[in-house]
């Protein structure tokens, strides 16, 4: 026997309506809100490293220039959130930003910044930073960050320079100082300077004692910095830390000393 139900035609009125009404408030809860003033500005920073190469005040400064008045007295209509934030990771300084208003109506704004791994000076135009990608940072006039510098005959930076590699005198100095960067107990605080010379040979300079230490050309890389760590650990102590002027590693197997540059 097949039962029939049948919703009264009161009932159907009364969902009908009841939805109506919360249709109707969920909008009226958006104009209220896209009508209300942001209630303040919350700038968090990730980073690794000591001082920021951009401040609050700038990235805050660079919404409002976006907008023609300040940011922190828009309405929040007045707020182009995806703008904001493609605007921000154009600074390279930034590596990554997201932007919301959480439910009091602050807007709130997390930022990656972008890590400097080494400063180049190349060969030719300005200076810059590249982090631990590659990717170029913009010196700051404000701020500069204590990172390894390169030196010397060094191409200027292109945004192919990565798939060059060994070609590139500038992907050879990132390669070192992401090896520098990676390992924070021996290289990082080991090494303050990298040079290339005319010969595209590599120097490094330690940041205390007085030798120099000559990589020689770009190559069996991890086998050059294995015999730098082990003659560092068992054979300078022994030696002295200031009886060369020059550790090679550019001789196969081995760590040779010399007294002469």
């Amino acid at each position: 026997m097949t039962v029939k139900v049948n919703t009264s035609w009161k009932h159907k009125i009364f969902m009908l309506s009841l939805i109506s009404l919360i249709s109707a408030a969920l909008v009226f809860s958006v104009i209220e809100k896209r009508d209300s003033s942001v209630n303040g500005i919350k700038i968090d920073f990730k980073k690794n490293y000591g001082k920021s190469l951009i401040s609050k005040q700038e990235v805050q400064s660079k919404l409002s220039e976006a907008i023609g008045f300040d940011v922190a007295a828009a309405q929040i209509k007045e707020l182009p959130i995806h703008k904001f934030e493609a605007l921000l990771e154009k600074d390279t300084r930034i590596h990554e930003s997201e932007i919301y208003l959480n439910a009091i109506n602050q807007m709130v704004i997390r930022i990656e910044l972008s890590e400097p791994i080494v400063r180049v000076n190349p060969k030719n135009g300005k200076g810059f930073y590249l982090d631990q990608y590659g990717n170029r940072i913009n010196l700051s006039k404000r701020v500069t960050v204590r990172v390894p510098v390169a030196t010397g005959l060094i191409n200027g930076y292109t945004s192919d320079f990565m798939t060059a590699q060994q070609d590139s005198s500038l992907y050879q100095v990132f390669d070192l100082a992401r090896r520098l960067y990676n390992d924070p107990q021996f290289l990082s605080p080991l090494v303050e300077q990298i040079n290339v010379d005319k010969n595209n040979d590599l120097t490094l300079v330690p940041k205390v004692g007085r030798e120099k230490i000559f990589f020689g050309k770009f190559e069996n890389v991890d086998d050059k910095f294995y015999r730098l760590s082990e003659f560092y650990r068992r054979g300078l102590p022994n030696e002295g830390w200031n009886k060369y002027k020059v550790l090679r590693l550019d001789i196969k197997d081995q760590v040779i000393g010399s007294k002469e540059l």
